[in-house]
């Protein structure tokens, strides 16, 4: 899942960065359990040692760095 929520998040950036130059402003909205992100949060730092969560964990670090640099291009 936090894989997933990475990839949609990073597909949706890179589209509005290339197709929408006209947009100012990006608002992020989530809905769902916070103790489910929680939870997930607690997996992910429980098996850090892991080659896969190791890389989702990275691959979350360059999506939000694509979010900063996005918004300070807009």
């Amino acid at each position: 899942m936090p894989l997933a929520v990475a990839r949609e998040v990073d597909d949706a950036i890179l589209y509005l960065r290339a197709n929408e130059p006209e947009l100012g402003i990006v608002v992020f909205r989530s809905e769902g359990d916070p103790g489910a992100v929680r939870a997930v949060d607690a997996l992910l730092a429980c098996h850090a040692e892991d080659w896969l969560v190791r890389e989702i964990r990275l691959y979350w670090k360059r999506v939000l760095k694509r979010i900063d640099m996005t918004s300070r291009s807009l």
